[in-house]
């Protein structure tokens, strides 16, 4: 099924889009998902595009999207804010307030962590019957600004509407559910290229005006010098998706006629499609760049310029939460997690889901909380690089022994062959990465969300290897690491999108946690 929000064929529409923007008063959030906000307030963080928090129910007055920003901080609702204004006088950043924009979802979680000691103490010295403090943390991945954030939280969750008190849950789970919420939105992304951007920095408004026909320009002419290279990239990924995908168990095989079929569609499309990608790489790049620069602000160690905040937002949040997991005395490598409220200490599990760009998300926020360990991490179709799994999540997994790590891919063909507008370059949004945004100079730049990058890298036949030949690679049990290709997946997704759907993450779930949901929901969990 088509979905607006998950594909990278809306670049064309949305630069058109950003062009057109007129100066008007704005809310990251439509009026009704504002009410879902105040329910959900215990169970997420929104992440400025500088990086710092915010309250979703603060406005923006925009032109190009820019003149004044009221977007207020978690902890200054009834204060003037102290998000950076561009057209007045900036206010003086609150010393206190790295350590509390995480405030709410502690608080739920104490909720929470209340309800499982009582529980525990009512199975006394029956053991199977107690049960830890379980932590779903879910960051999400690229093309996804702060309303589809909240449409996905709301479509994967059960609350009681308006009642901020509730306790929301995935439906069934056994976890509570953290959400970080960051703006990858593709044309806002766009916008702060052409106009806001430079050198690292957001500019004055009017130096991003004067500036922004040069880069605008310069766009322009890169996708006609680059024109050559982005069609040979794209003829690639057209014989890419005619391929079988042998790794582990094979696909199905390709029908009678498929292979015709296929090539009538690239044949009808090829002149549309010819005229398209090299404009969507020259200005898809610097957006990938800026949802990149996003990503890493979010868990930065350092925000310089921000007068909101010191560091990134969504460091902040797990650094809160391991505050409350570790003992203050902690030094060593391992820290075993335990919540402790009113001074009983509840044994807690936390399990880390990062999709697509998520995966860059929380292979940084790993590298922040590192003594913390954390039960599972999940990578959906990561768009990081090999080299960023071999340089945080190898470093990490060899500190913490009973940390599992999976990931879960698209098969080679979906991969290659994703398409919703038919004018734009086939495949998924890792393709394109690939082929079109970062191509990699190594192997190890290419994405980690593509099992043929990963056989690649480690030199491994697709015909004849199992998952067990890819890992015994890595200086580690085998048994500690999982890899799912979609095709073996129940429900299996089709596209880079789907991984979000709430039936794929239940099956994702229970299978890296039979205990994920209510018993006899997942195969092999509990009675």
């Amino acid at each position: 099924m088509f979905r607006w929000r998950s594909h990278p064929g809306r670049l064309i529409l949305l630069f058109a889009a950003t062009l057109s923007l007129t100066a008007c008063a704005s809310s990251p959030l439509r009026k009704d998902q504002e009410i879902v906000a105040g329910t959900l307030i215990r169970h997420y963080v929104l992440v400025h595009e500088d990086g710092h928090a915010f309250s979703p129910l603060g406005r923006r007055d925009v032109l190009f999207g820019v003149l004044g920003d009221d977007r207020q901080p978690v902890s200054k609702r009834d204060d003037k804010p102290c998000a950076v204004r561009l057209l007045e006088s900036e206010t003086a950043k609150d010393a206190g307030l790295d350590q509390r924009v995480a405030e709410h979802v502690v608080e739920g979680l104490d909720v929470e962590a209340r309800a499982v000691s009582e529980h525990n103490a009512g199975c006394k010295q029956d053991e199977v019957c107690k049960r830890p403090l379980r932590i779903l943390i879910f960051v999400h991945g690229g093309m996804n600004g702060y309303r589809d954030d909240f449409q996905r939280m709301a479509r994967l969750l059960t609350y009681e509407l308006a009642n901020p008190q509730t306790i929301a849950r995935i439906e069934g789970a056994s976890y509570y559910p953290v959400f970080i919420n960051w703006n990858a939105a593709l044309g806002d992304s766009i916008t702060d290229d052409l106009f806001f951007i430079r050198f690292g920095t957001r500019v004055h408004p009017a130096v991003g005006l004067v500036t922004s026909p040069v880069v605008i320009v310069s766009r322009m002419a890169s996708s006609v010098f680059s024109a050559p290279v982005a069609w040979m990239h794209t003829i690639n990924n057209y014989f890419d998706g005619r391929r079988e995908d042998k790794f582990g168990a094979p696909e199905d095989p390709t029908a009678p006629g498929d292979g015709a079929a296929d090539f009538g569609n690239n044949a009808l499309f090829f002149v549309p499609r010819a005229l398209s990608t090299p404009a969507i790489e020259a200005f898809g790049t610097p957006a990938w760049k800026v949802m990149k620069r996003r990503a890493q602000l979010a868990t930065a160690q350092r925000l310089p310029r921000n007068k909101c905040a010191s560091e990134g937002a969504a460091r902040t949040l797990l650094k809160t939460i391991q505050g409350r997991l570790s003992p203050a005395s902690a030094t060593g490598h391992e820290v075993e997690p335990r919540w402790t409220v009113d001074g009983t200490e509840v044994p807690t599990e936390v399990t880390i889901v990062g999709h697509s760009m998520g995966a860059i998300v929380v292979n940084r926020l790993l590298a922040a909380v590192h003594p913390l360990r954390v039960a599972r991490v999940v990578f959906l179709a990561p768009a990081a690089g090999i080299d960023d799994f071999e340089g945080f999540i190898l470093p990490y997994l060899a500190h913490h022994p009973r940390t599992r790590f999976a990931v879960f891919s698209l098969s080679r063909r979906n991969e290659a062959r994703e398409s919703n507008y038919y004018v734009e370059p086939r495949g998924t949004l890792l393709a394109w990465i690939d082929t079109l945004f970062e191509r990699g100079w190594t192997l190890g730049q290419m994405t980690h969300g593509r099992v043929t990058n990963v056989l690649a890298y480690y030199d491994v036949d697709p015909a004849t290897a199992t998952t067990e030949d890819v890992w015994r690679k890595l200086p580690m049990p085998v048994e500690r690491i999982d890899a799912y290709v979609a095709r073996n997946v129940a429900n299996a997704p089709q596209k880079h999108g789907d991984f979000d759907e709430p039936q794929v993450l239940r099956d994702v779930l229970c299978r890296v946690d039979h205990n994920a949901f209510a018993a006899g929901i997942c195969p092999g969990s509990r009675p």
